[in-house]
Parts: structure tokens; C-alpha cells; sequence
């Protein structure tokens, strides 16, 4: 579980402009636990839709 969800964050941090990566990584290590766990979801919600589309599109289903 833990290794697929990270496989996730890092395509998702990939995909994010430098900037809010930055942003969002200082974060991630002021708060830790379960803040980022919520950050993540909320941030994963947004951007886990939008590369879900490109993923469905470009790539056939398995």
C-alpha cells in the first residue's frame, strides 16, 4: 500500500510547478503526520483527477 501510494505522490510532486512544490514540501516538513496525511489527500483529490484524466486517455486500462 505504502510504497504504491508513494509511487503516486512522487508522479503528483512531478507534476506540481517548482514553486508550489517548494511551498508545499517546507509544509509537509513543518507539520508531518497526520497534517500532511491531509494536506496530501486534499492536494491528491485535485491533482489525482486531473492526472487520472491524461492517465485514462493516453494510456488503455489494464
Amino acid at each position: 500500500m505504502k510504497s504504491s501510494d508513494e509511487k503516486i505522490v512522487e508522479k503528483i510532486v512531478g507534476r506540481i510547478p517548482s514553486t508550489r512544490k517548494k511551498r508545499i514540501s517546507i509544509h509537509l516538513i513543518e507539520f508531518g503526520g497526520r497534517v500532511m496525511r491531509r494536506v496530501m489527500r486534499r492536494l491528491m483529490r485535485r491533482v489525482l483527477m486531473k492526472a487520472l484524466r491524461r492517465a485514462k486517455s493516453s494510456t488503455p486500462k489494464k
